[in-house]
């Protein structure tokens, strides 16, 4: 076997083995796949067929709401509306009341499915125009200090295989032991959903019976935002929530053993 070929069957192998499919929602199908917007929350797309036998593949929003608690609001901005029509046009997608959507033959399903994650992996990318992007800056921020600080070897953005048949996307693995999820948002909505979405990860981490420490990092710089409201549903699922201004907590609770 030629190194492309390996290359190929190791890359086919890594995708298909970071997709899940999901329960249904309100009469879709749930599709996980193993691209992440930019706080490395997997991509998920929702399909159903509809009563003329084609499919309709869409996000359900999702990208556009997650753009917004970004801060890039496009309504009242004609260059960001640009920006997103550039997009959906050059990989013939369609923009509809801020869902991004494909409808397919089922012949051609896998190809325009393919089409609809990349747009939407492209859109996600418009985060970073907005100025002071936080949860990029913070995952960043995390990893020099872990650089800065010669903590434990870890591994950012690792995709763990539970023995459930569940992949769940990690910010951090700090040594053999310790599962770290950093929180960040610049609004209220957006706190909740990313908390939401660690919530369920970690807890999918008890159903499989892992055995490594769960810590949440909560990035206070914006005290008003993570009240405790927000924060008690974390502690149900996490052995540890730290807030990044402790820095000497943070790095006990790292180096224990």
């Amino acid at each position: 076997m030629t190194l492309c070929e390996s290359a190929f069957v190791l890359l086919s192998q890594y995708f298909s083995q970071g997709m899940s499919c999901g329960p249904n929602e309100a009469g879709y199908e749930v599709l996980v796949t193993p691209l992440c917007y930019p706080d490395m929350d997997n991509i998920e797309l929702f399909i159903k067929q509809a009563p003329d036998g084609k499919f309709l593949v869409s996000d359900l929003g999702q990208t556009m709401m997650k753009l917004a608690d970004y801060g890039f609001v496009p309504a009242n901005a004609p260059r960001r509306r640009a920006m997103i029509h550039q997009i959906t046009t050059s990989m013939n997608v369609r923009y509809e009341n801020g869902n991004i959507l494909v409808v397919a033959n089922e012949s051609e399903l896998g190809a325009r499915t393919w089409d609809l994650l990349l747009a939407l992996y492209k859109l996600s990318d418009l985060a970073f125009t907005v100025p002071g992007y936080t949860r990029a800056t913070f995952i960043d921020e995390f990893e020099n200090y872990m650089v800065d600080r010669n903590l434990l070897p870890y591994e950012r953005g690792a995709q763990l295989q539970l023995d459930t048949g569940v992949t769940v996307a990690m910010d951090f693995v700090v040594g053999q032991t310790k599962l770290v999820h950093l929180l960040s948002a610049g609004s209220l909505g957006y706190a909740r959903e990313r908390r939401d979405r660690v919530y369920v990860n970690f807890n999918e981490l008890i159903i499989a019976k892992d055995q490594r420490e769960r810590i949440a990092v909560i990035d206070d710089s914006q005290s008003d935002i993570w009240r405790d409201d927000i924060l008690v549903p974390l502690r149900h699922v996490t052995n540890h929530v730290l807030l990044w201004s402790r820095k000497r907590q943070l790095e006990e609770t790292l180096k224990a053993s």
